[in-house]
């Protein structure tokens, strides 16, 4: 059974000795790469490959290089990809992490917007217009 990470953190903190830490540890260091990732949430979602593209707005191919493992997508494209596939906040703040990215700070007005627009099911579309009048990056 995976050990929360607080406890894994303590555990960390309190060790005199990295290597048999991770010795000790090494079922929580388990790996999943992203298209695996994605390729799981796309079978879950019941969506075609061709639906996630148009929902996330981006191309088939630069999709199906991301699901083989060929391309490794930006945060941005992460977010992109939650939204087509209708993550929620947590969700997408999971997949950021396990992906290697920074979660949603909602302090941070960018990150904000991309929570609302979580929350409430916007598109790409309409978050990348929201963005664009906010005066933000938008996501592609």
């Amino acid at each position: 059974m995976k050990k929360p990470t607080d406890n894994l953190q303590n555990e960390l903190s309190s060790s005199e000795d990295f290597d048999r830490f991770l010795k000790e540890n090494r079922e929580e260091f388990s790996y999943i790469s992203i298209s695996e990732i994605f390729d799981s949430l796309l079978t879950k979602s019941g969506l075609s490959k061709s639906e996630l593209a148009r929902t996330s707005g981006m191309s088939d191919v630069y999709l199906y290089q991301i699901l083989s493992g060929k391309r490794t997508p930006s945060r941005n494209r992460v977010i992109t990809l939650c939204i087509g596939l209708s993550q929620t906040p947590e969700e997408t703040e999971n997949i950021l992490k396990a992906c290697g990215y920074a979660g949603l700070y909602v302090k941070n007005r960018r990150d904000a917007a991309i929570f609302f627009a979580l929350s409430n099911h916007w598109t790409v579309f309409e978050l990348n217009e929201k963005l664009f009048e906010m005066g933000e990056e938008t996501l592609f």
